[in-house]
């Protein structure tokens, strides 16, 4: 895995919602270091972005001065631009599903329909801290 520089400027924190991980100044930062990466969500854990063309999602875990800055930033304190470094990422390939056939033709007797089963997906809103940075 890489180590990636990111530098969070004061455009990157004017433009930023408050507790959306999409539109966070952290992940506005990543997507323009990395044109590439697309679906960036940064929160106070763990910052995961995709490479689509090469079917790779990496997760990298927040650095301390990022995890400051997004508590703060949410608890509506005016942030100062920072930089950070991303290091020991995880990478994940994506795992392509093959098709299912139809259940149509086949009788109910011989086969019980299954519905796929739901995915739990993280939520774009951070709703939760650090215990250890609040004022």
């Amino acid at each position: 895995m890489w180590n990636i520089k990111v530098a969070v400027t004061a455009d990157h924190i004017a433009n930023a919602c408050r507790k959306d991980s999409h539109h966070c100044m952290v992940a506005d930062a990543i997507h323009d270091r990395l044109k590439w990466a697309t679906f960036i969500q940064a929160d106070t854990q763990s910052i995961r972005f995709n490479n689509r063309k090469q079917g790779k999602r990496y997760i990298y875990l927040t650095p301390p001065e990022a995890q400051r800055a997004i508590v703060l930033f949410d608890q509506g304190v005016k942030v100062k631009p920072f930089a950070f470094t991303l290091s020991q990422g995880f990478l994940r390939t994506k795992i392509m599903r093959a098709r299912q056939r139809s259940t149509k033709r086949l009788t109910r007797n011989r086969r019980v329909e299954r519905k796929t089963p739901s995915r739990h997906t993280p939520s774009m809103y951070r709703e939760f801290g650090l215990r250890s940075l609040t004022r």
